[in-house]
């Protein structure tokens, strides 16, 4: 709907086995949340560690593997390539967010009040995506990855005192 960001809901999705098991080198941020998944995803010379799903984030060309033994996941992936967000705040700041680095090797686990905040975020982009682009759409977008970029540096902070 967007030639800068997307957001895929994975219950809407099919994928070939082979294609999930290959090593991409994206060039967009990617932040998803994975429900109901086991297993490990490489993400540069670590792995993040799924217990029951997750969140997940990935910066702009760095290499991920997927390694996942169980296919049978739902959530939301949203892609955004770097341009959507270099005239905002907020493609100045991204850098100050730990959760994009490859020192990084656990997803976040949420709690189902912190699902339910994560996943409404999700769906406001989408809705936002699935309306008439207006001049005002971008700044929208732009307000929900904020609240959502936010939201797990929150939680991660609350997890490191």
């Amino acid at each position: 709907m967007h030639p800068l960001i997307s957001v895929v809901a994975y219950d809407k999705i099919s994928m070939d086995e082979d294609m999930a098991s290959r090593s991409l080198i994206l060039n967009f941020y990617k932040i998803s949340y994975k429900k109901n998944l086991s297993g490990k995803i490489r993400y540069g010379q670590n792995y993040y560690d799924f217990d029951e799903g997750g969140m997940f984030f990935v910066s702009p060309n760095q290499l991920l593997v997927s390694d996942e033994e169980d296919k049978d996941y739902s959530g939301y992936t949203l892609l955004i390539h770097p341009d959507f967000i270099r005239n905002y705040p907020l493609g100045k700041n991204i850098k100050k967010y730990g959760f994009f680095s490859y020192s990084a090797n656990e997803g976040l686990h949420l709690s189902e009040k912190e699902r339910e905040i994560i996943v409404s975020i999700f769906e406001n982009i989408e809705r936002e995506l699935s309306n008439t682009i207006d001049d005002f759409s971008q700044d929208v977008m732009i307000s929900h990855i904020e609240v959502l970029y936010n939201t797990p540096q929150k939680l991660d902070s609350c997890l490191n005192v």
